[in-house]
C-alpha cells in the first residue's frame, strides 16, 4: 500500500470513528425521540410553559419535554409555590390534561 492510501484509509476510520461517538452522545443525552426525553425551547414551550403555570400559579418551570410514547402535547416540570415537583402535562393545543406530583 501506498503512503496516500494509508492515510485516506486513516482518515476515513477517524471520520467513522467520530460519527459513531457522535450518535452514542445524542442517544444518551436524549437528543433523538423513541421514549427518551425531548426537551424544547422556542415558542412552542412559551405557550406550554404558560398554560403549565395558569394551573399551577407561582411555580417556576423546571423544564418542558415533548409528551413520552408518542403522545402528542408536552409535559412541564414545575416546582410549585409550596415546593411540590409537579408533572404537568399540555396537549398539542396548549389545554392542560393532567397534574401529577412527581417524587
Amino acid at each position: 500500500m501506498t503512503r496516500r492510501t494509508k492515510a485516506i484509509i486513516a482518515a476515513g476510520g477517524a471520520i467513522a470513528a467520530l460519527g459513531a461517538g457522535g450518535a452514542a452522545v445524542a442517544t444518551a443525552t436524549g437528543g433523538e425521540e423513541g421514549g427518551r426525553d425531548e426537551r424544547i425551547t422556542g415558542p412552542t414551550a412559551d405557550q406550554a410553559r404558560a398554560a403549565a403555570l395558569a394551573t399551577a400559579p407561582g411555580g417556576t418551570v423546571e423544564g418542558v419535554e415533548r409528551a413520552d410514547g408518542g403522545a402528542k402535547g408536552y409535559e412541564v416540570e414545575v416546582k410549585a409555590k409550596g415546593g411540590k415537583s409537579l408533572e404537568i402535562v399540555v396537549g398539542p393545543r396548549f389545554n392542560v390534561v393532567s397534574v401529577t406530583q412527581d417524587d
